[in-house]
């Protein structure tokens, strides 16, 4: 695992983990997927900001990371990371982990990460990410945006 003062936490455990939110997690992982910048508003801050999904992987599983402005340039793919001060958040029913104003990223490496394989045509393998087909919509119960 990841060398440092803060304890590193599974992937595994954070998803199979109540509901309950989470903050200030430390995790070590291999950064397998990254997804081009989108810009967004956000009601807590003012003006654009970006967002990258990142899907991250270590020995027990993989997890969704949104990772905002700055920090996006900080992650490259295939190369390990210890993410500190990240917390989780639920978007569409899903947990996945987000960054905070706090979070640091430090390269890692681990062998033992560095030589895990991504399948990403394996939908099971990515179990954060679930697709229905709805052929009619009657109602709308809630929404998020």
């Amino acid at each position: 695992m990841c060398n440092a003062d803060q304890p590193v936490t599974w992937l595994v455990d954070l998803l199979t983990d109540d509901a309950s939110k989470e903050d200030n997690i430390t995790i070590c992982a291999k950064v397998v997927k990254v997804s081009p910048p989108k810009s967004v508003v956000t009601q807590h801050s003012s003006g654009i900001n970006k967002v990258s999904e990142v899907i991250l992987l270590d020995n027990t599983g993989t997890m969704m990371l949104d990772l905002w402005n700055e920090l996006i340039s900080q992650v490259q793919l295939d190369c390990v990371y210890r993410f500190t001060s990240l917390l989780t958040s639920y978007w569409n029913n899903s947990k996945k982990l987000t960054s905070t104003m706090n979070t640091a990223i430090k390269q890692s490496f681990q062998a033992d990460l560095s030589c895990l394989q991504f399948n990403d045509s394996n939908p099971t393998e990515l179990e954060n990410e679930h697709t229905i087909h709805v052929p009619m919509i009657s109602t709308v119960e809630q929404v998020q945006r």
